[in-house]
Formats: C-alpha cells, sequence, structure tokens
C-alpha cells in the first residue's frame, strides 16, 4: 500500500506542477481526481484545488519588486552557501565528490511555480521576523508575522518542495510526508527517512549548515538533535554517517575560533589600500540607506571614483578587504560622519549579498574595533550576521 501511495503522490506532484492546471478545468479536474483517490485511500479528507484558490495565490497577489528581489537575493545565497558547505564535505570525504554536481541545482525548483509565490513571501515574512529578532526555529520562534499568503498556501508550497527535492528526506518516503499546519519547521508525526542515500544526506547536512550559518547558529547538529526520531527517523548506519558529516564542520568552527589574523592593527589601513587585498570600495548614504560599490582597487582613493558623492556630508566611504582568511569591513568615521548600530547591520547585510564570502570583523580607519557600535542590538540578530570582536 506505501508503494502505491508513493507511485500516486509521485502524479499527484507532476499534475500540480503543470501550469495549466491554473486556467484549464480538465487539467484541474484530473488533479482533484488524483486527490480524491489519494483521500480514499488513507481515509483523509481530500483538500481539492479549485480556481479561485490557485487564482489568488499564483496570480492576484502583487508582490513589489524589492519582496521579489529579497526572495531572488536570499535564494541564490542560500544556494551558493549549500555549495560552499559541500565542497566542505568533498574536501574531506572525496569519495563525495557526485555532491558537487547534485548541488548544482540545489533549491532551483523554488524559482517555479507552485513555490515560487509562496516562498516570496514565505521568505519577506522571515525577513520582517528577522529585524525584529522574531525568527528562530532553534528556539521554535517565528511564523508570527502575517504574509500575504496564509499558513496554508505556504504549508503546501512547503510540502509540494519537501517531496520534490531529493536532499529532504520526505521525497523518499513521500506518502508519509507531513507538516504541522502551525509550523512549517515541524511535523504532525515522525516520518521514517531510512531509505534515503547517502549522497541524499550529504546534500542535507550541506543545507542545515548554510542555515544553521545564515540563522547565526553555526551549530547544525543542535538542529539535528532538535529534529531526530521527532520530525524523522534514521537507521543506525545514517545516523553514524550524520554524525561523520556534522563533524566536518564542528571541526571548521573550532578552527575559525582561533584563526584570527595575527598582525598589528595599525597597518590594517594600508592593507585596505593593497589592490590583492581589496574586495569592494563602497559609500553609504545615512539618510537613504542607498550604497554604491566598485570592485576596482585602482584607485587609492575612494573619492577619485565617486566625485557626485564624495564631498556630501550625508555619505560615508569605507572598503571592504581580505587578510589571512578573514574578511574586513572597513568605515571612516569621523564627528560629522556617523552611522547608527541599525545602519551598520544594513549595510553589512548589503555588502555581505554581493559577495561570496561574510565580514567577519568591522575596523576603524586605525585599525580599531567597531564591534562595540552593535551593542544593544538583539542577540538573535547579531548572531545572523556572525561579527565578532577583533
Amino acid at each position: 500500500m506505501t508503494g502505491l501511495l508513493t507511485a500516486l503522490q509521485d502524479v499527484i506532484d507532476i499534475q500540480l506542477a503543470e501550469p495549466t492546471v491554473k486556467t484549464d478545468p480538465y487539467m484541474r479536474g484530473m488533479a482533484n481526481g488524483m486527490l480524491c483517490a489519494k483521500a480514499i485511500i488513507t481515509g483523509e479528507d481530500p483538500v481539492y484545488i479549485n480556481k479561485e484558490n490557485i487564482l489568488r495565490r499564483l496570480r492576484e497577489v502583487d508582490f513589489t519588486p524589492e519582496q521579489e528581489k529579497h526572495f531572488e537575493d536570499r535564494t541564490n545565497k542560500h544556494i551558493n552557501l549549500v555549495q560552499e558547505k559541500a565542497k566542505m564535505i568533498v574536501d574531506a570525504y572525496p569519495e563525495y565528490e557526485d555532491l558537487l554536481t547534485q548541488v548544482e541545482v540545489h533549491d532551483a525548483s523554488k524559482f517555479k511555480e507552485p513555490e515560487r509565490t509562496p516562498y516570496i513571501s514565505l521568505t519577506w515574512r522571515h525577513k520582517l521576523e528577522n529585524e525584529k529578532g522574531e525568527f528562530d526555529p532553534m528556539k521554535d520562534k517565528g511564523y508570527k508575522t502575517p504574509g500575504m499568503l496564509s499558513n496554508e498556501d505556504e504549508n503546501q508550497a512547503t510540502l509540494f518542495h519537501v517531496r520534490n527535492n531529493e536532499h529532504h528526506p520526505e521525497y523518499w518516503n513521500k506518502a508519509d510526508a507531513n507538516l504541522d499546519p502551525n509550523d512549517r519547521d515541524k511535523s504532525t508525526k515522525c516520518l521514517d527517512a531510512s531509505k534515503m542515500p547517502d549522497l541524499a544526506i550529504a546534500e542535507m547536512i550541506s543545507d542545515w549548515a548554510a542555515m544553521s550559518e545564515e540563522l547565526g547558529e553555526n551549530n547544525p547538529r543542535g538542529w539535528y538533535d532538535k529534529q531526530k526520531d521527532v520530525r524523522w527517523h534514521f537507521s543506525e548506519e545514517q545516523g553514524k554517517l550524520i554524525d561523520k558529516l556534522l563533524k566536518v564542520f564542528e571541526k571548521s568552527t573550532q578552527e575559525a575560533k582561533i584563526q584570527k589574523p595575527d598582525i598589528d592593527p595599525k597597518y590594517l589601513y594600508s592593507i585596505a589600500h593593497k589592490a590583492e587585498n581589496v574586495k569592494l570600495i563602497w559609500w553609504y548614504s545615512s539618510t537613504t540607506g542607498e550604497i554604491i560599490l566598485s570592485d576596482n582597487p585602482e584607485y587609492t582613493h575612494s573619492h577619485e571614483m565617486f566625485t557626485d558623492v564624495a564631498y556630501k556630508p550625508v555619505w560615508v566611504r569605507g572598503r571592504v578587504f581580505e587578510l589571512q582568511g578573514k574578511t574586513f569591513l572597513i568605515i571612516y568615521l569621523s564627528k560629522t560622519k556617523r552611522l547608527s548600530s541599525r545602519q551598520i547591520l544594513d549595510l553589512i547585510d548589503k555588502l555581505n549579498s554581493k559577495m561570496d564570502t561574510q565580514i567577519d570583523y568591522v575596523i576603524d580607519s586605525e585599525g580599531k574595533d567597531l564591534s562595540y557600535l552593535l551593542e544593544g542590538i538583539d542577540k538573535s540578530i547579531l548572531e545572523r550576521f556572525g561579527i565578532k570582536s577583533y
């Protein structure tokens, strides 16, 4: 019976992904017939799709360009981070080299319906909750801010995603896949994930490690411990593999804690102006939050590059540079050019989104640590940025 349900769910997922389901009554009727057949087998009440809820969800939702861009930027950033984590696994265990090919299409389904529209809503809701320090799945915080879509719409898209992407345990047991209607990061019953193959588990761990870093936790094992035998059940052998792969990131975290650039801070200013170290040169408006950037390191003085704003009092300048594997943000502050803690976080967020790395330290033109300027910000927000004292 489980095999029949799995096969039926596969067909349902294919049918729901067909674009004409939104407009063609025949195609929609086919989908509803399949949903009815599944309900008869499982004994559950069928949840049919209809023209009104599909059109409302996939056509009538009016997102702003900012909301759509945030979804695309955040999703692409997550995918890049997953690929970084996958490379760390392959560096440690070369036998998983096929993982690098697999993660090239990680989460690609989020850019297509029926996932794209609900995930734009979901991602924007998380942004609003993050800014208020109200989103942290590890602490059961989140999903309280009203979204542009209902929880049901978002959960349906999430269930579709996890059933159709190999790095989720639900892909390997579609018949029993389920979500808590009040929290998409939980389930109503524990799912048997024992059929999940090693390569899919490696991608899952890469995904967990990426999400942990994005949330400022840097602790994917904490997520695993929270979900193990509650949301998913893994076999003993799978558990050993998960433990082995999680240690890849625990080792790197410990190394990062002790690897602080060994250099006198007073020399950081000159290092920040060496072409081989420079990643970005920037100016930031303290009134509008606008940022202008260049990755051209040839100019010693950024005034020469941005003459339109260089001498306006509301514009603050600086640059991002690398040293010994760490990324520094240098901000040129003065009595007349200041930034609040919120503005610094906004600046960091915008700069991180333009780079393939995350800022580790914030300093002034004398190499002095500026992380103290972020004191008073909610700890959960600070952890998301991962800024350390220098």
